[in-house]
């Protein structure tokens, strides 16, 4: 009886084009925007050598350390295969005018006995110029002050010292892979769409509470135990619901081209392990409310974007606000706990993070069972 029942609700299940939309062609659709949205923003972080003009003056030709200086960082640097800083055009006061206004330049730099930069924007490049300009003064300035107290001898170790950079902070990666923030966003599209689950885990319940349906009505006076249905139902919706998630990997991984790591089969069982929580909660929200089916959808939609906003899926800073400042409630949340999981596979090179997230899934799943048998043996009906 439950093999028989279990096919027929495969049948049902994929013969049902809301749920097949909802389940499948919508996680496809969002990942799909996500890939158009978010496929230039780390390209976009790639620096670009800086167009500036520097207006020739008598103050600018006597200053030679400057125009040294300007002139090496505006040259490739084969020692470290670093673009050039900034491409330098030589021009009198107007033109520079006239190449700004154009935004033919960031910028213009002038020199009247002391450095000045003149801009019209405020933005990334515009603060890598006053960047410059700052160091340039600043380390002038010092030079100008300890060079008349130091031996001629020691005037060379001094500039050897002053050019050398020190960096007391050490990158230290648990693995091989680059980072990269555009993942965070399909991993919480691919863990909502794993809670997105509790749609056809409400309609399950919906099918064998005789108060909530006419269809359930007819299912409790047909001689078929009422758990044995739920657990069919249950089982057919897992199988649909797997498979799904299964098909939006696949399309992510392999043609929109999305890093998940090489470690396949926890990939997968995360993806099981998640939407089997997902139809358990379904189960367990239409159980203790008694209202109608489109209340019912309406309230685990509204649930689970709630879930993926503080999961970071529409502000990626969310997610970590919500481990910093509340850490309790991001791991009762159950599209967090499975993107933390992703996450986990993809950066770290252990899997006691990993495990962790996957432990707190199964009891949060075994819970919601649980309490759903519970309430489903306590309906009784005195007529149907």
């Amino acid at each position: 009886m439950f093999k028989h029942i279990y096919s027929y609700q495969l049948k049902a299940q994929i013969r049902n084009k809301e749920s097949v939309f909802w389940l499948l062609m919508f996680p496809i659709i969002l990942v799909t925007l996500f890939q158009f949205v978010l496929s230039d923003i780390m390209s976009g972080e790639n620096f670009e050598t800086i167009a500036i003009a520097v207006v020739i003056s008598n103050e600018l030709e006597q200053d030679i350390i400057f125009t040294e200086v300007l002139e090496d960082v505006s040259v490739f640097d084969d020692e470290y295969k670093k673009d050039a800083l900034f491409s330098a055009t030589y021009t009198d006061l107007e033109e520079a005018k006239q190449l700004l206004n154009k935004n033919q330049i960031s910028g213009y730099i002038y020199h009247d006995g002391s450095l000045h930069m003149v801009v019209i924007d405020n933005g990334y490049d515009q603060t890598i110029i006053k960047a410059f300009l700052d160091l340039f003064i600043q380390r002038q300035a010092s030079f100008s002050t300890i060079l008349p107290t130091i031996d001629v001898e020691k005037i060379d170790e001094l500039i050897a010292l002053s050019s050398e950079e020190k960096n007391f902070l050490k990158e230290i990666r648990l693995n091989n892979e680059e980072p990269n923030l555009t993942v965070v966003f399909f991993y919480t599209a691919l863990a909502m769409s794993c809670i997105y689950g509790a749609m056809a885990g409400s309609d399950n319940v919906m099918k064998i509470q005789a108060d909530l349906s006419p269809m359930a009505a007819k299912m409790n006076v047909v001689p078929i135990p009422k758990m044995k249905a739920f657990l069919a139902y249950t089982a057919a919706s897992a199988t649909i619901q797997i498979f799904n998630i299964l098909v939006l990997l696949a399309y992510c991984m392999f043609a929109l081209g999305v890093d998940f790591g090489n470690d396949y089969y926890h990939i997968i069982f995360i993806c099981v392990v998640g939407s089997i929580t997902g139809i358990t909660m379904g189960t367990f929200i239409s159980a203790i409310f008694k209202l109608s089916e489109g209340v019912k959808t309406g309230i685990i939609i509204g649930f689970t974007m709630l879930c993926s906003y503080l999961a970071g899926m529409m502000d990626i800073s969310m997610k970590y606000f919500m481990q910093e400042n509340y850490p309790i409630l991001d791991k009762l949340n159950p599209v967090s706990v499975i993107t933390d999981s992703f996450y986990a596979l993809y950066y770290y090179d252990t899997f006691d993070r990993y495990w962790f997230n996957i432990n707190i899934l199964v009891i949060m799943s075994l819970i919601l069972f649980i309490s759903t048998i519970i309430v489903l043996r306590r309906h009784k009906y005195e007529a149907i």
